[in-house]
Parts: C-alpha cells; structure tokens; sequence
C-alpha cells in the first residue's frame, strides 16, 4: 500500500514538473521571432515618434488640419531626434552591458556598480531630455485643436489595432 502511495505521488509530481516545463517554454518562445521583433510595446517608441509614421497619411492630414508643409517640418524634427537618439542608445547598451558584468563578477565591487547604475540614470535622462524638447518644438508648431485632434486620431487607431489584435487572440470578431 505505501508502494503504490509513493509511486502515484511520484507520478504526479513527475506530471506537474513536466507541465511546468512545458507552461515555461511557451510562455518564453510565443510567437516567431519576427512577430516579437516588431511588438516591442509602447515604451519602446516615444510618442512623436507614433505620429512621424501617420504624416505621410492623407486621411490622416486632412482630419487633422495639418498642411504638407507643416507635416514635412515635424518629420524633419522627428528625423533629427531620432539621428541624435541613435549614439546615446549605443552608450545605453554599452554602459548596461558593463553593469551585468560587475554585478555578475565574482567579486563585487560597490563602488563601480553605483557609479553604473548613476551613468545608466544619466544617459537615460539624456534621452528623455531629447524627447522632451522634440515634442515641445511640435507642440509649438501645432496648435491646440490640432493637438486634440491629433490625439484622438491615434487613440482611435491605436485601439481598433489593440481590439484586432485581442480577437484574434481569442478566434473571435471584433
């Protein structure tokens, strides 16, 4: 009797450490690859950068009120930040590269990981100071109903694709 206890508790535990596995490497591996590269989520673009995608739109300018001209000028601020962008991110991934290193070393040494952890802060603030002038320099170029109205175009866009996207998570209308 106490065999076949210790054989069926065995088996589940066998059962549920399997599921565990499988429920692990599912959750790690959804989707293919390319499917992941491309939704990396909404803190990965910054706001702006959301709209330099929609100027090229017609439908997009004429519900707006936004001139060519206009439009062309705020890609070009777009363009600008996103150039000054690309350096201080290649520091971002250097500086944290060095950071999993120390922290990962045998031997830790504090004081490098606070000074880290302190230049990591600093390039991050560095981009967001670049993204915060950015779209002062577009807000000051639009103005008040067209930053409405610009809102509410991406939110309408934004939830129509997040409503698309859950249905068809589920194999069901939208």
């Amino acid at each position: 009797m106490k065999r076949i206890k210790i054989i069926i508790i065995s088996l589940l535990v066998l059962a549920l450490n399997l599921t565990l596995i499988n429920y692990s490497n599912a959750r790690r591996y959804r989707g293919s690859r390319r499917h992941r590269r491309h939704h990396r989520g909404r803190h990965m673009m910054p706001p702006h950068h959301m709209l330099y995608y929609h100027l090229d739109d017609e439908e997009f300018l004429s519900e707006t009120g936004i001139t060519r001209a206009k439009a062309d000028e705020i890609k070009n601020l777009i363009r600008i930040a996103k150039k000054l962008r690309i350096p201080i991110i290649a520091k971002l991934r250097v500086t944290r590269m060095d950071f999993e290193e120390q922290v990962h070393a045998e031997k830790l040494n504090r004081k490098r990981i606070f000074i880290l952890a302190k230049r990591f802060h600093d390039i991050i603030w560095e981009l967001r100071k670049i993204d915060l002038d950015t779209r002062i320099k577009i807000a000051k170029l639009l103005t008040n109903t067209q930053r409405s109205k610009i809102e509410q175009f991406l939110r309408k866009r934004f939830r129509r694709r997040w409503r698309i996207g859950r249905a068809h998570r589920r194999n069901r209308r939208p």
